[in-house]
């Protein structure tokens, strides 16, 4: 078993894999370090009967002021952010004592996984993690259709109602990675949180759009209407997956219909013959309106699932103390670890 931090190794280790998706590649990886500021790092081990490749971000605490003196050499782990968890092919059961001898000697407080749903790579590993579902995830399996026509029907009847208002009302779309065209992705986003009062936390800078805008497994798409923005969204694409990743309405689109539908649409009909699984995501709580939404174009569903493991309790403890005290906050943190800003 070794650690793996270089490019060049890191992919060719990945080739060696079937199911390979963005979320664990290096570029992919290195990109998240803008939001979840650590290094990229990764744990492969080989024998004649396992093949298994974990990657993760390792976040430091020595720039974190609360943290005392006696902790600075420790420090924790993270998925990034949409889906990961290890790839392996083989028994891996056997290595579960070899990962926690590894996270205690290089004292890893905690970790925290994001399992990739349609993988499905945290079944053979619940006798390791706590899996916790978050949310359904809502896909379409494309090799279930012969064309985009048979697609469409397969939709509800609220979804093709709208797809159909956009293309009389000449919706125009457009695909575009270009600096000028993220500026406007990027303001369409910050825009939909605002609206929706997202969290904190999803206020991703400009740069991480800006830097995953330079890759190949990202593509932008922009529905407009008399050169006016409505809706725009950033899609991941690598091996059989697509994925709707991140987007959202301008003020403009709030007020017209069927821009969102058309925006998935548009993606469908360029890429259906290109990827097996198109995952529309998930959630946000209960009610769902989000949910409703994306299981308007699909029934397909599968479980969104993380895990949260401590290695060190004393420590995780203590450190939540430490970063409640030092914050003045008057109730637990609810999101994990708790002894971060998130």
């Amino acid at each position: 078993m070794r650690v793996i931090n270089t490019k060049e190794e890191w992919e060719n280790i990945l080739k060696n894999f079937e199911n390979t998706d963005t979320f664990f590649t290096y570029d992919f990886l290195e990109i998240n370090t803008i939001i979840e500021p650590g290094r990229v790092e990764a744990i492969y081990y080989e024998d004649e009967s396992l093949r298994f490749f974990y990657p993760y971000i390792r976040r430091s605490f020595t720039n974190l002021p609360y943290v005392p003196d006696k902790y600075r050499d420790y420090s924790d782990i993270t998925s990034p952010y949409g889906a990961c968890g290890p790839l392996f092919k083989g028994d891996v059961r056997k290595i579960f004592k070899k990962l926690r001898d590894y996270f205690t000697d290089t004292k890893t407080v905690s970790e925290f996984v994001r399992f990739h749903p349609l993988i499905e790579n945290h079944i053979p590993l619940s006798d390791y993690y706590e899996l916790l579902v978050i949310s359904p995830l809502v896909y379409i399996d494309f090799s279930e259709f012969n064309d985009t026509e048979s697609i469409f029907k397969s939709f509800n009847e609220n979804v093709r109602r709208n797809i159909r208002f956009a293309e009389k009302n000449n919706f125009e779309f457009l695909i575009s990675n270009k600096i000028e065209d993220i500026k406007i992705f990027y303001d369409v986003y910050i825009n939909t949180l605002k609206v929706k009062q997202g969290e904190r936390r999803h206020f991703f800078p400009f740069e991480f759009f800006k830097k995953i805008s330079t890759k190949d497994f990202s593509s932008f798409y922009f529905i407009f209407k008399d050169k006016n923005i409505l809706s725009s969204g950033l899609f991941l694409k690598y091996n059989i997956f697509s994925h709707y990743f991140l987007g959202g309405l301008s003020e403009e689109g709030y007020k017209t219909k069927g821009s969102t539908h058309f925006l998935f649409w548009c993606f469908i009909k360029e890429n259906f013959k290109k990827f097996k699984y198109f995952s529309l995501g998930g959630g946000r709580g209960k009610p769902d309106s989000l949910l409703d939404f994306k299981r308007g174009f699909s029934k397909k569903e599968k479980n969104y699932i993380i895990s949260k493991k401590i290695y060190f309790p004393d420590v995780y403890k203590e450190l939540t103390f430490e970063f409640i005290k030092y914050k003045d906050y008057k109730d637990m943190p609810t999101l994990f670890p708790q002894y971060r800003d998130i």
